[in-house]
């Protein structure tokens, strides 16, 4: 099984679930710590 992780921008969920607002890029700190947290799955 290969694992992994999805990056994604900052976003709020609409209507009970049937939409999604975009809320911006990603952010540069929270993608250091994704690709930390990646590195160590795949090192594992």
């Amino acid at each position: 099984m290969e694992r992994g992780i999805v990056i994604t921008p900052n976003y709020k969920i609409l209507n009970n679930g049937r939409g999604i607002q975009l809320a911006g890029g990603v952010d540069p700190i929270n993608l250091r710590k994704y690709l930390l947290f990646g590195t160590k799955l795949t090192t594992q």
